[in-house]
Formats: structure tokens, sequence, C-alpha cells
């Protein structure tokens, strides 16, 4: 493993849905088909001031800790970095390779036996 941490950073945006979105109705963000949002996940190795106020999310891969997690607290760092790893494979899987490949492939092993574990109980418990 390298001194350096490596971070992922990822910011969330609301917006308007279409041009069609009428914003200047009052309580128009209130109804959820009027919203579109928007993740921006980027790779850095130096945190500034404003990913800490800006930013949703906030991972140091190197030393697989939560920086930030704007959305919920008792979400852990392998949770989050699945969701990462899945939505975002050439964002998360080649840093963290070079990073702690051992931790990467025991992940997706790990992930793998829960997927196929979640495929047999919800068939089971269908049937």
């Amino acid at each position: 493993m390298s001194s350096k941490s490596i971070f992922l950073i990822a910011h969330y945006y609301i917006r308007p849905r279409s041009a069609r979105t009428q914003t200047q109705v009052k309580g128009w963000m209130k109804n959820s088909d009027n919203l579109s949002y928007d993740e921006q996940v980027a790779i850095a190795t130096r945190l500034k001031n404003s990913d800490h106020t800006t930013a949703k999310v906030i991972l140091d891969l190197s030393n697989k800790k939560i920086v930030r997690n704007g959305f919920q607290s008792e979400t852990t760092f392998d949770q989050l970095f699945g969701y990462f790893l899945k939505n975002y494979p050439q964002h998360v899987a080649v840093p963290m390779s070079r990073l702690d490949p051992d931790y990467l492939t025991n992940f997706n092993n790990s992930q793998e036996q829960s997927d196929v574990s979640n495929t047999v109980s919800s068939t089971i418990s269908s049937g």
C-alpha cells in the first residue's frame, strides 16, 4: 500500500427532470416526478476544503474509511464501496486493484456468495 491516500468523492445534484418542468410554480420540488438526480464521482489524491462541505460522500480507499457520508450514518464502508464498485467500476476497481488487490478480490468473492445466497433465499421463500 502506498503512503498517499486515494479518495473517492461523490457529489449529487438535483435538477428539474425536463425543460418543461414549471420551476416558477411554488412547491415544484416537492413532487419527485419533477426531479432528476445527477451523480458525479471522482478520484483524487487530495481533498479540497470545498469537498468537505459540498460532497455528499467521501471514501478514503487507501485506509478503507468513510470520511463523509451525508446520507445514512449507519452505512458501512463496505456497503458504500460495493455501491460505487457496481455502478462505477472504472473509478473504483482500478485504483483499488493497485492499493489493495487482496481486499478487492475478497470483496468480490463475498459479494458473489451474497448474491447466490440472496437468490436462493428469495427462490425458497417464494416457492
